[in-house]
């Protein structure tokens, strides 16, 4: 029998049943499935299917590491899930954990990709501005981000600096900025408080000539349709915390890192209808709160007229790591040299 030609009873690594069912309750039965197989031992294989890691036996022989499975769900029991085997597909394309970052305006070659990650070690959202085209902008988002902390340093308000970070903001930014308050629970500061404008006047009208040339600059850099650029999270009293983003066609990726929940990166796909959104995340607490407020998300994103969305969550350094270890073995494989 081949390797594509059997039935196969996957179970959960390390995980209650009920985690993987939670996990698989709105795949049905006939739904297929991709899954990569992450190592062989003895008579099963430890394979990955939507960021959870499972094992499952191949009692018909072994696919090999690195392959890519695809998987038709049969039926579900209480050892586990059944699975058919429709096609088993070499290693060799770009994986799901990569497809899943690109936004629909990507264009970049495997080989391009390869030598980005190999040269630069990126985190998600810098492979991501790559994959968009938009490396280049990395350094204005770090300029931006310094200039309004130093405008903070000097005594200008959270809520200004909120302000002045939304001057320009269009309808892909103000959405993601609402998302993001609503699923962290934060403020977003008042946009059209008259205070608030007067205190900037005041700010830059005898002093901070340096900043405000280079607000104007930075500013002016970006125009109307900027994809790429920060915005704050907080509230009055608080340090306001940077956000980093980037959008692109009808996809966006936010950055930011929280003093409880550590680094979040989120990937939003398709903006306006059937949105995804996919966190990656650094620690299991930040999982846990974000899925407890997941109900609550779903309900204000139909509140903003966003009918259907799904949650997913990936494990930050678990899907680097998967990165990585791809771009190795594609190094390796393939007679490539990083230097061209």
């Amino acid at each position: 029998m081949k390797v594509s030609m059997q039935n196969l009873v996957i179970k959960p690594v390390n995980e209650r049943l009920a985690d993987l069912s939670k996990i698989l309750k709105n795949v049905r039965t006939g739904d297929t499935l991709k899954a990569r197989v992450l190592r062989i031992v003895d008579k099963s294989a430890i394979l990955e299917i939507m960021g959870v890691r499972v094992r499952a036996d191949f009692p018909a022989g072994l696919p090999s590491k690195g392959d890519i499975l695809s998987l038709v769900l049969k039926a579900r029991s209480g050892a586990g899930f059944i699975f058919s085997m429709a096609s088993v597909s070499k290693e060799g394309g770009i994986p799901d954990q990569i497809r899943d970052l690109i936004s629909s305006n990507g264009n970049s070659s495997i080989h391009e990709i390869v030598r980005f990650i190999r040269t630069t070690a990126p985190g998600i959202f810098e492979l991501n501005l790559f994959l968009m085209g938009s490396i280049k902008d990395l350094d204005k988002i770090k300029k931006k981000s310094e200039m309004f902390m130093e405008l903070y340093k000097r005594g200008l308000s959270s809520q200004a600096i909120l302000r002045m970070s939304s001057f320009s903001a269009g309808y892909a930014q103000s959405l993601i900025m609402d998302i993001m308050k609503k699923l962290f629970m934060v403020d977003s500061f008042s946009y059209n408080n008259e205070d608030v404008d007067d205190e900037i006047a005041d700010f830059f009208k005898n002093k901070n000539e340096d900043l405000l040339k280079n607000y104007l600059e930075l500013a002016g850099a970006d125009g109307d349709d900027s994809e790429s650029g920060i915005f704050y999270l907080g509230d009055s009293d608080s340090v306001p915390v940077t956000a980093r983003y980037s959008m692109g066609g009808d996809s966006a990726i936010v950055d930011v890192t929280f003093s409880g929940l550590g680094k979040v990166s989120i990937h939003f796909l398709k903006l306006r209808e059937n949105m995804r959104i996919i966190f990656y995340l650094e620690n299991e607490e930040a999982e846990n709160v974000l899925r407890n407020r997941s109900d609550f998300l779903i309900q204000n994103l139909e509140a903003m007229g966003i009918d259907k969305c799904s949650l997913s969550y990936n494990n930050y350094q678990k899907i680097l790591d998967i990165i990585n270890d791809w771009s190795t073995d594609f190094y390796i494989k393939r007679d490539f040299d990083i230097k061209v």
